[in-house]
Protein backbone atom coordinates (compact mmCIF):
# COMPACT_ATOMS: atom_id res chain seq x y z
CA UNK A 1 0.00 0.00 0.00
CA UNK A 2 1.45 3.40 -0.61
CA UNK A 3 1.25 6.11 1.75
CA UNK A 4 3.56 8.20 3.62
CA UNK A 5 5.00 11.83 2.56
CA UNK A 6 6.32 11.95 -0.64
CA UNK A 7 8.13 15.65 -1.48
CA UNK A 8 8.92 17.59 -4.08
CA UNK A 9 11.10 19.94 -3.84
CA UNK A 10 13.95 22.21 -5.24
CA UNK A 11 14.81 25.10 -7.67
CA UNK A 12 12.28 27.61 -8.61
CA UNK A 13 10.53 26.45 -11.81
CA UNK A 14 12.34 22.94 -11.93
CA UNK A 15 8.78 21.77 -12.64
CA UNK A 16 7.53 21.06 -8.69
CA UNK A 17 4.58 21.97 -8.99
CA UNK A 18 3.62 20.24 -12.65
CA UNK A 19 5.44 16.71 -12.30
CA UNK A 20 3.48 17.01 -8.19
CA UNK A 21 0.21 17.04 -10.02
CA UNK A 22 0.58 14.79 -13.03
CA UNK A 23 1.68 12.52 -10.41
CA UNK A 24 -1.14 13.09 -8.00
CA UNK A 25 -3.64 12.68 -10.95
CA UNK A 26 -1.72 9.20 -12.47
CA UNK A 27 -1.73 7.50 -9.16
CA UNK A 28 -5.59 8.70 -8.82
CA UNK A 29 -6.34 6.95 -11.56
CA UNK A 30 -4.70 4.00 -10.42
CA UNK A 31 -6.83 3.54 -7.63
CA UNK A 32 -4.49 5.27 -5.23
CA UNK A 33 -5.76 7.44 -2.27
CA UNK A 34 -3.51 11.03 -2.39
CA UNK A 35 -3.87 13.93 -1.50
CA UNK A 36 -1.67 16.96 -2.82
CA UNK A 37 -0.31 20.12 -0.84
CA UNK A 38 1.97 23.10 -0.40
CA UNK A 39 3.97 23.86 2.68
CA UNK A 40 6.88 26.17 2.80
CA UNK A 41 7.11 29.94 4.08
CA UNK A 42 5.37 32.98 3.54
CA UNK A 43 1.62 31.76 4.28
CA UNK A 44 -1.38 33.76 4.53
CA UNK A 45 -0.98 36.15 7.98
CA UNK A 46 3.10 36.16 6.88
CA UNK A 47 2.34 37.06 3.49
CA UNK A 48 -0.34 39.34 4.23
CA UNK A 49 2.26 41.29 6.59
CA UNK A 50 4.90 41.54 3.31
CA UNK A 51 2.53 42.87 1.58
CA UNK A 52 1.32 45.34 4.03
CA UNK A 53 5.34 46.39 4.59
CA UNK A 54 5.83 46.88 0.61
CA UNK A 55 2.79 48.93 0.27
CA UNK A 56 4.01 51.24 3.22
CA UNK A 57 7.20 51.68 1.73
CA UNK A 58 6.03 52.94 -1.03
CA UNK A 59 7.82 50.56 -3.72
CA UNK A 60 6.68 49.77 -7.04
CA UNK A 61 9.20 46.91 -8.26
CA UNK A 62 7.63 43.86 -9.13
CA UNK A 63 9.27 40.87 -7.35
CA UNK A 64 7.89 38.63 -4.92
CA UNK A 65 7.69 40.71 -1.61
CA UNK A 66 10.01 38.87 1.08
CA UNK A 67 13.09 39.83 -2.04
CA UNK A 68 11.95 43.12 -2.06
CA UNK A 69 12.33 44.10 1.50
CA UNK A 70 15.50 41.74 1.86
CA UNK A 71 16.84 44.12 -0.79
CA UNK A 72 15.34 47.53 -0.42
CA UNK A 73 14.02 47.79 3.54
CA UNK A 74 16.44 44.84 4.82
CA UNK A 75 15.93 47.25 8.26
CA UNK A 76 12.81 47.36 8.30
CA UNK A 77 11.89 43.60 7.55
CA UNK A 78 14.60 42.71 10.04
CA UNK A 79 12.94 44.58 12.78
CA UNK A 80 10.08 43.17 12.24
CA UNK A 81 11.58 39.66 11.60
CA UNK A 82 10.44 37.69 14.67
CA UNK A 83 6.69 38.53 13.75
CA UNK A 84 7.11 37.72 10.60
CA UNK A 85 8.44 33.78 11.80
CA UNK A 86 5.53 33.61 14.44
CA UNK A 87 2.78 34.75 11.87
CA UNK A 88 4.34 31.95 9.62
CA UNK A 89 4.58 28.89 11.96
CA UNK A 90 1.09 29.76 12.66
CA UNK A 91 -0.28 29.42 9.56
CA UNK A 92 2.73 26.16 9.08
CA UNK A 93 0.71 24.71 11.50
CA UNK A 94 -2.53 24.55 11.08
CA UNK A 95 -1.69 23.34 7.33
CA UNK A 96 0.11 20.62 8.45
CA UNK A 97 -2.37 19.59 10.79
CA UNK A 98 -5.01 19.67 7.66
CA UNK A 99 -3.36 18.80 5.18
CA UNK A 100 -0.82 16.34 6.48
CA UNK A 101 -0.91 14.50 9.89
CA UNK A 102 -4.97 14.19 9.02
CA UNK A 103 -5.08 12.29 5.78
CA UNK A 104 -2.24 10.59 6.87
CA UNK A 105 -3.76 8.86 9.32
CA UNK A 106 -6.62 8.48 7.32
CA UNK A 107 -4.00 6.57 4.97
CA UNK A 108 -3.68 9.05 2.04
CA UNK A 109 -0.26 8.90 0.20
CA UNK A 110 0.72 12.87 0.46
CA UNK A 111 2.36 14.61 -2.50
CA UNK A 112 3.88 18.23 -0.83
CA UNK A 113 5.66 20.55 -2.56
CA UNK A 114 8.27 22.33 -0.71
CA UNK A 115 7.67 20.95 2.59
CA UNK A 116 9.02 21.79 6.02
CA UNK A 117 12.87 21.38 4.89
CA UNK A 118 12.57 23.86 2.52
CA UNK A 119 10.82 26.29 5.25
CA UNK A 120 14.13 25.55 7.33
CA UNK A 121 16.21 26.75 4.50
CA UNK A 122 13.83 29.57 3.98
CA UNK A 123 14.52 31.06 7.62
CA UNK A 124 18.19 29.99 7.44
CA UNK A 125 18.80 32.16 3.97
CA UNK A 126 16.38 35.28 5.40
CA UNK A 127 18.24 34.95 8.73
CA UNK A 128 21.60 34.83 7.31
CA UNK A 129 20.65 37.81 4.47
CA UNK A 130 19.07 40.34 7.17
CA UNK A 131 21.93 39.09 9.88
CA UNK A 132 19.34 38.49 12.35
CA UNK A 133 19.73 36.34 15.56
CA UNK A 134 16.96 35.89 17.34
CA UNK A 135 16.20 32.71 20.49
CA UNK A 136 12.90 33.10 18.27
CA UNK A 137 14.55 31.65 15.43
CA UNK A 138 16.33 28.79 16.81
CA UNK A 139 12.61 27.94 18.54
CA UNK A 140 11.23 28.04 15.46
CA UNK A 141 13.79 25.71 13.07
CA UNK A 142 13.01 23.47 16.87
CA UNK A 143 9.41 23.22 15.77
CA UNK A 144 9.92 22.33 12.90
CA UNK A 145 12.14 19.45 13.50
CA UNK A 146 9.43 18.07 15.96
CA UNK A 147 7.14 18.73 12.98
CA UNK A 148 9.25 16.79 11.10
CA UNK A 149 9.55 13.68 13.43
CA UNK A 150 5.83 13.30 13.18
CA UNK A 151 5.50 13.52 9.22
CA UNK A 152 8.89 12.17 8.41
CA UNK A 153 9.08 12.19 3.75
CA UNK A 154 9.27 8.27 2.82
CA UNK A 155 10.57 10.37 -0.64
CA UNK A 156 12.04 13.25 -1.37
CA UNK A 157 13.32 14.13 -4.75
CA UNK A 158 14.79 17.55 -5.71
CA UNK A 159 14.51 18.57 -9.55
CA UNK A 160 16.93 21.15 -10.75
CA UNK A 161 17.53 22.69 -14.15
CA UNK A 162 20.64 25.41 -15.94
CA UNK A 163 20.17 29.05 -14.95
CA UNK A 164 19.31 29.62 -18.39
CA UNK A 165 16.76 26.90 -18.04
CA UNK A 166 14.83 28.40 -15.13
CA UNK A 167 14.60 31.91 -16.76
CA UNK A 168 13.10 31.02 -19.49
CA UNK A 169 10.83 29.25 -17.52
CA UNK A 170 9.87 32.23 -15.53
CA UNK A 171 9.55 34.00 -18.50
CA UNK A 172 7.21 31.41 -20.17
CA UNK A 173 4.71 31.84 -17.42
CA UNK A 174 5.20 35.07 -16.39
CA UNK A 175 6.33 35.16 -12.69
CA UNK A 176 9.27 36.95 -10.99
CA UNK A 177 12.54 36.72 -11.57
CA UNK A 178 14.27 35.42 -8.54
CA UNK A 179 17.61 36.66 -7.18
CA UNK A 180 20.28 34.04 -8.07
CA UNK A 181 22.02 33.81 -4.58
CA UNK A 182 18.75 32.07 -3.51
CA UNK A 183 18.86 29.60 -6.02
CA UNK A 184 22.30 28.69 -5.53
CA UNK A 185 21.14 28.51 -1.71
CA UNK A 186 18.36 26.17 -2.90
CA UNK A 187 21.07 23.94 -4.20
CA UNK A 188 23.64 24.12 -1.67
CA UNK A 189 21.34 23.96 1.66
CA UNK A 190 17.87 22.09 0.66
CA UNK A 191 19.34 18.80 -0.61
CA UNK A 192 21.39 18.57 3.04
CA UNK A 193 18.02 18.96 4.71
CA UNK A 194 15.84 16.65 2.68
CA UNK A 195 18.63 14.26 2.46
CA UNK A 196 18.86 14.39 6.61
CA UNK A 197 15.46 14.53 7.10
CA UNK A 198 14.09 12.32 4.51
CA UNK A 199 14.35 8.24 4.38
CA UNK A 200 15.24 8.41 0.84
CA UNK A 201 16.44 11.17 -1.43
CA UNK A 202 16.48 11.71 -5.40
CA UNK A 203 18.12 14.11 -7.54
CA UNK A 204 16.32 14.92 -11.00
CA UNK A 205 17.80 17.22 -13.48
CA UNK A 206 15.23 18.18 -15.49
CA UNK A 207 16.30 20.83 -18.05
CA UNK A 208 17.17 17.72 -20.93
CA UNK A 209 13.86 15.62 -20.20
CA UNK A 210 10.77 16.36 -21.17
CA UNK A 211 7.30 16.94 -18.84
CA UNK A 212 6.40 13.38 -20.16
CA UNK A 213 9.77 11.81 -19.63
CA UNK A 214 10.20 13.43 -16.21
CA UNK A 215 6.61 12.00 -15.39
CA UNK A 216 7.56 8.27 -16.22
CA UNK A 217 10.50 9.08 -14.32
CA UNK A 218 8.56 10.42 -10.86
CA UNK A 219 5.97 7.60 -11.14
CA UNK A 220 8.58 4.82 -11.17
CA UNK A 221 9.90 6.61 -7.94
CA UNK A 222 6.88 6.72 -6.12
CA UNK A 223 5.77 3.14 -6.84
CA UNK A 224 9.56 2.20 -5.96
CA UNK A 225 8.30 2.53 -2.44
CA UNK A 226 5.46 0.15 -2.86
CA UNK A 227 7.97 -2.82 -3.27
CA UNK A 228 9.67 -0.98 -0.09
CA UNK A 229 7.53 -1.28 2.26
CA UNK A 230 5.55 -4.65 0.92
CA UNK A 231 9.18 -5.93 1.94
CA UNK A 232 8.84 -4.19 5.43
CA UNK A 233 5.51 -5.67 6.10
CA UNK A 234 5.47 -9.18 7.82
CA UNK A 235 9.38 -8.87 9.27
CA UNK A 236 8.62 -7.41 12.81
CA UNK A 237 6.37 -4.38 14.21
CA UNK A 238 9.06 -2.39 16.24
CA UNK A 239 8.43 1.38 17.20
CA UNK A 240 8.48 4.09 14.71
CA UNK A 241 12.60 4.82 15.43
CA UNK A 242 12.33 8.94 16.00
CA UNK A 243 14.22 11.40 14.07
CA UNK A 244 17.86 11.44 15.91
CA UNK A 245 18.77 13.85 18.33
CA UNK A 246 21.64 14.80 15.61
CA UNK A 247 19.08 16.06 13.13
CA UNK A 248 18.55 19.05 15.54
CA UNK A 249 22.40 19.41 15.92
CA UNK A 250 23.11 19.36 12.17
CA UNK A 251 20.54 22.30 11.46
CA UNK A 252 21.82 23.84 14.96
CA UNK A 253 25.68 24.10 13.08
CA UNK A 254 23.90 25.13 9.61
CA UNK A 255 23.46 27.85 11.64
CA UNK A 256 26.17 28.94 13.13
CA UNK A 257 28.11 28.55 10.18
CA UNK A 258 25.33 30.89 8.77
CA UNK A 259 26.32 33.36 11.59
CA UNK A 260 22.71 32.85 12.73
Amino acid sequence: MLKGVVVFAGTVGAGKSTQMHLAAASLRSRGVKVRTAFLKSGHIAAFALEHMLVRISGIKRKAHPTRILTEERPELFKRLFGLWVLLDLLSISVKFLVELLIPLKLGFLILVEEYLPATIADYLYLAHTLNYRSKILKWALTLLVKLLQIGKPVKAIFMDASDQELKNRWTARGSFEESLSYISMQRMLLPRLLKEFSEDFTYMFTAKSSVTETHVAVINLVYSLKNKSDKKEGVSRLPKPRVRDSTLHSTTGMMERLGV
